[in-house]
């Protein structure tokens, strides 16, 4: 039976090699993984598959946390909550559809059209995190916010950063285009944005 002075130096050399091939929650859960083999009596097989799955979750957990941070998503977007009874909208049916996001995988536009306070940006939201969740690069901003990043991207750190995440989007929702007027030069802008993301 090896002496507890060499199982430890084993964690540690464990716990060294986890974060230097950037295993993080392996390195952050080893004694807990350990433990629980000792406990469950798991083979080499099944604890290495433990610890490499558990890895991968925990990245994955990481990776939709990212994603959803940079969406730029309002408070509110569950579209379990949307209100079915109003008479301007989509109804059940619909929603079930946008929601199995096929249109992101066939690479069709969605126009998301009605009078102000018909839950359009609610539903671009909702739709936005259904996408993040699904693995998505995903990402919300007003047409006026579009414009700020398009015309200040050359001169400001943020405005780059923005303007990066929205070329790399798989998904960009554009609220509240009825409320900038737009002018000849930000037309163009706008075209070769639409150019540049979908070519």
């Amino acid at each position: 039976m090896k002496s507890l002075e060499t199982m430890a130096r084993y964690k540690k050399e464990l716990t060294e090699c986890a974060r230097n091939l950037k295993l993080p929650f392996l390195a952050e859960h080893l004694d807990e993984i350990l433990h629980e083999a000792q406990e469950k009596q798991q083979t080499y097989s099944e604890f290495l598959s433990t610890c490499l799955m558990r890895e991968l979750r925990d990245k994955e957990r990481r990776s939709y946390l990212t994603r959803l941070k940079f969406a730029g998503l309002p408070a509110r977007y569950d579209l379990d909550l949307y209100d079915f009874s109003r008479t301007e909208g989509i109804d059940q049916r619909q929603m079930r559809e946008l929601r199995e996001l096929v249109w992101i995988r066939r690479t069709y536009n969605l126009l998301l059209v009605g009078d102000s306070g018909t839950g359009k940006t609610f539903i671009a939201s909702g739709l936005i995190h259904e996408a993040v969740k699904a693995g998505y690069k995903a990402y919300l901003l007003t047409l006026e916010e579009l414009f700020v990043c398009l015309k200040t991207k050359e001169i400001s750190r943020p405005a780059m950063k923005t303007y990066k995440r929205i070329m790399k989007a798989q998904l960009l929702a554009i609220d509240d285009v009825t409320l900038f007027p737009l002018k000849g030069e930000d037309v163009l802008l706008l075209f070769k944005l639409v150019n540049c993301v979908q070519g």
